[in-house]
């Protein structure tokens, strides 16, 4: 499974929300039992498409979430569900 990033994804992730609106994305696939794996590679496929740097901040952030370079609870997935 591959999100397809549109028009709407990229003015939400610009948005001044757009971060959070990212990371409750983000932990939804999770939920729905999408890879950490996967999601790295469509977000990485997303901070290509923003037009930003702080778009893309914001993407290298949630990124950060989900790798676990973050506070223990800041986490989006657990350890063992990172690689």
């Amino acid at each position: 499974m591959s999100i397809e990033w549109g028009e709407s994804a990229l003015a939400a992730v610009g948005a001044d929300d757009g971060r959070e609106w990212l990371r409750a994305t983000v932990k939804g696939f999770l939920d729905e039992g999408m890879s950490s794996r996967a999601l790295l590679d469509d977000l990485e496929r997303l901070r290509d498409l923003v037009p930003t740097e702080t778009d893309e901040d914001k993407v290298l952030d949630v990124m950060d979430l989900l790798v676990g370079w973050c506070a223990p609870g800041a986490r989006l997935a657990p350890p063992a569900n990172t690689h």
